[in-house]
């Protein structure tokens, strides 16, 4: 699945063009890959490291997100969801958010990889997720990227939210995953 993401409302003169592109490697295996390319100065985490457990408030960085969510029917918008980043240096992050906003977990045990490279105008990823769960139900997702300087922050979205404020953690804009 490809998608290119937009830019929020409230950053639409970011200057950069983001897209995801998602697969099964194979019947257990996701690949996402992204790719950024963008004129702004890059933020990037020095204190964060390649263990995914130990990098919370890694979307302070430069970050391309997927957020994947099992539901057994469209409406399940409740079902908790896996929030997956990684930065412009390779650096993950895994959460499973219960409630967005008011309970989250970090998974232990994931079998994760990403590997980064630049390119001439920004950088690409290419991340592999072993999926830890039965898969059940319709797969659905939203990707998302977070970029340059808190003070000029560029918000994108495969579904930007209407509200003034970017927000992320809303399942009603995520979609099925073709291919599920």
């Amino acid at each position: 699945m490809n998608l290119v993401l937009a830019a929020h409302r409230s950053c639409q003169n970011f200057p950069a063009t983001v897209s995801h592109t998602l697969e099964w490697k194979d019947a257990r295996t996701l690949r996402w890959q992204a790719e950024v390319s963008s004129e702004a100065a890059p933020v990037l985490g020095q204190h964060f490291g390649l263990d995914y457990r130990k990098n919370w408030e890694l979307w302070q960085v430069d970050v391309c997100e997927i957020f994947l969510q099992q539901r057994q029917h469209p409406q399940e918008l409740t079902a908790p969801y896996l929030e997956l980043q990684v930065s412009r240096q390779g650096q993950p992050l895994a959460i499973v958010i219960q409630k967005p906003r008011v309970s989250c977990y970090i998974p232990l045990g994931l079998e994760l990889s990403a590997v980064v490279e630049a390119t001439p105008r920004g950088w690409r990823h290419s991340c592999e997720l072993v999926w830890p769960w039965p898969r059940a139900g319709e797969l659905y997702l939203g990707a998302f990227a977070c970029l340059g300087e808190s003070s000029a922050r560029g918000y994108f979205s495969h579904a930007p939210n209407p509200e003034a404020q970017a927000d992320f953690h809303r399942p009603e804009f995520f979609i099925p995953w073709q291919g599920s």
